[in-house]
């Protein structure tokens, strides 16, 4: 039994983690700080999740642009990250919740 519970608070503080992550990354992307995005990437962080709201970052930075052209420096950082173990590299066919891949929205915003 405590093998058990030791394994189950393994894979909470390791989720908990991953949480974090992607709560940072989400953070910079709407801040368009392409060294905090790079820095998020770098330490494990995988940009292929979704917000509560259905979106990817990718997408988040995409919908930037209009508003921010400097956003486009965040957009280019994520949809060129290939992950250097091969595990998470950017999803550009990824739709968010409302099925809009972010190569979609990018022809739609040019």
């Amino acid at each position: 039994a405590r093998a058990n519970d030791i394994k189950r608070a393994v894979v909470l503080l390791d989720e908990t983690a991953h949480q974090a992550g992607r709560e940072e990354l989400v953070k910079f992307v709407n801040r368009r700080s392409t060294p905090g995005v790079e820095r998020q990437l770098h330490a494990g962080t995988d940009p292929n999740f979704q917000t509560a709201d259905g979106a990817t970052p990718l997408l988040l930075a995409i919908r930037q642009v209009p508003r921010f052209p400097g956003a486009r420096l965040v957009v280019d950082v994520l949809a060129r990250w290939r992950d250097p173990e091969g595990l998470t590299d950017t999803q550009l066919q990824l739709a968010g919740a409302d099925g809009v891949t972010p190569l979609a929205l990018a022809r739609l915003l040019g």
